[in-house]
């Protein structure tokens, strides 16, 4: 029977730190080696900050006739959106419109990466050596990358090589600053700057893209995120080798996103001040015949103590002659507000409220004017076969339906019980044979200019809360954190990262030699 070897049990350690230290070249040169790639990975790859901006949005609501009735709303009327919804305006935040604008205002789709040696390469945001000029207008519908490589001499001869697709799309030769390149994507021009290192060679590469694909850019790299589900604010992130130019993009979308929500509500408010305007030009003209009718009718009937005369006509005729002035201007604002809800060009413009017809139509009221808001905001960002848009002009016309059905109702209801009230005070009238008729006939006329007068004051106040609506507009967020950079950078510290190669090539000979072990002694087993 064969008997093993009790020695083969055993691993020869002094054995294997002999091989290791004999081939301890291999050891020195793997280590080199691997340091030398590690000292390159860390000198190219620029570490990465990460750059925070925190925001809260504040409400849509504003102290306008059009939306006053939302203030009224409650928790009810949350539930039909009263609230600014944080999941829209996230959306809008980091939408491709207003990401288009930041990298228009900061000419992000130029990027310029400058070489000051074998290794360094630098993207630089200002004090760049050399400029580039594209065409008027071309940038705005550009869908490639142009990449220009530029090679400037100490006695200013310059070569550039345009690239776009892979491709060599022009080329110049020893030539001097400025330079007109001429491709098939538009026309640029390349001079220096301020920043240009005179009577030293230059080394630049400038990188041209256009504003779309800029903002698809910027739309991965930014991160958005609510603080909480139950919160209003809105916090912003940007990863970047360049924290200094991260926090001006940051900043930049923040600024753009409020001036945005201020020009959706001017452009709002000066639709209803139109309306508004249009309205009062045409009662004061009634309210002006209506005067000129009582006037004249005091002078043809001798009437001179007007004042004692209505008083006496208010003790008489008591508490219904009150409702009565009340009623008919109630009709007539319901007329108003009808015509407008019947008016095309208003089918998607605010409402006024109608405060005098109850909580029910004015919560209606209010939540009708936050779904035309709600359509404002999606409308600058969103295409016209947009399945939420559609969904949300579907509820606005069936409520818009609904309230009009409501306001009709309310008219009849009204005009029911003004008959009622003229009928009483006829049936009181008829009963006192001691008043001369002129005095019917003049109240008449003065409750007539009564009603004028009250819908236009109405008009008046409204036009002046919208106006100072239009000129006090407030952005939709309020900045909690301007754009900061954290001090830490992100992922592993050019020490760490210099350790793991050096760590690898104290490997990589252990392994090489462990395997020449292994095979080595496979052909002694053959043999």
């Amino acid at each position: 029977m064969a008997q093993t070897n009790p020695q083969s049990d055993f691993i020869d350690i002094k054995g294997i730190l002999r091989t290791y230290l004999s081939k301890w070249k291999y050891f020195v040169v793997s280590v080199v080696l691997m340091g030398l790639i590690g000292f390159v990975f860390v000198t190219i790859n620029k570490p990465k900050y990460q750059v925070n901006a925190n925001v809260i949005l504040t409400s849509n609501n504003q102290a306008s006739p059009m939306n006053a009735a939302l203030g009224m709303l409650g928790d009810f009327g949350s539930m039909f959106g009263a609230n600014a919804d944080i999941e829209d305006e996230i959306f809008i935040i980091t939408s491709h419109t207003v990401l288009t604008d930041v990298a228009k205002d900061l000419n992000l789709n130029i990027k310029h990466v400058v070489k000051n040696g074998l290794l360094d390469r630098e993207t630089m945001y200002e004090d760049y050596p050399v400029e580039i000029y594209p065409q008027a207008g071309m940038v705005d519908t550009l869908k490639t990358t142009i990449t220009f490589k530029i090679r400037a001499n100490s006695e200013g001869k310059v070569n550039v090589k345009a690239k776009a697709r892979g491709k060599t799309i022009a080329k110049i030769s020893d030539s001097e600053f400025p330079i007109t390149i001429d491709t098939d994507y538009g026309q640029f021009v390349l001079n220096k700057t301020d920043a240009y290192p005179a009577g030293e060679s230059v080394k630049t590469n400038i990188i041209v893209k256009g504003f779309g694909a800029t903002a698809e850019d910027l739309e991965r790299d930014i991160t958005v995120n609510m603080a909480s589900k139950r919160s209003n604010i809105i916090a912003l992130g940007y990863q970047t080798p360049y924290p200094e130019e991260g926090e001006k993009i940051l900043n930049e979308i923040v600024a753009l996103y409020n001036l945005r929500g201020i020009d959706m509500k001017k452009e709002q408010n000066n639709r209803t001040l139109q309306f508004l305007n249009e309205r009062i030009a045409l009662v004061e003209v009634e309210l002006g015949n209506a005067e000129n009718n009582l006037i004249s009718y005091m002078k043809q009937n001798g009437i001179v103590d007007m004042e004692a005369d209505a008083q006496y006509m208010y003790t008489l005729k008591g508490e219904n002659e009150l409702k009565l002035v009340s009623s008919s201007a109630w009709v007539e604002v319901l007329k108003t507000t009808l015509q407008f809800l019947q008016q095309p060009e208003n089918a998607y413009a605010l409402m006024p409220a109608l405060t005098e017809g109850g909580e029910a139509l004015a919560d209606a009221i209010g939540t009708y004017n936050e779904l035309i808001l709600s359509r404002l905001a999606m409308l600058g960002n969103a295409k016209s076969d947009n399945i939420a848009l559609k969904n949300l002009e579907d509820k606005i016309n069936a409520m818009r339906v609904s309230i009009v059905h409501s306001v009709e109702k309310y008219l009849e209801n009204a005009q029911v019980t003004l008959r009622a009230l003229e009928k009483s005070i006829n049936t009181s009238n008829s009963k006192i044979n001691a008043i001369p008729d002129q005095r019917y006939s003049m109240m008449s006329l003065y409750r007539t200019r009564e009603v004028k007068n009250q819908l236009y004051l109405y008009l008046l106040k409204s036009q002046e809360e919208t106006a100072l609506s239009l000129n006090n507009a407030e952005p939709n967020a309020q900045i909690i954190d301007e754009a900061y950079t954290l001090t830490e950078e992100l992922g592993l510290s050019k020490k760490v990262w210099l350790a793991l190669f050096v760590f690898m090539g104290l490997c990589i000979p252990v392994v090489i030699i462990y395997i020449q072990s292994l095979m080595a002694s496979s052909k002694k087993e053959k043999a």
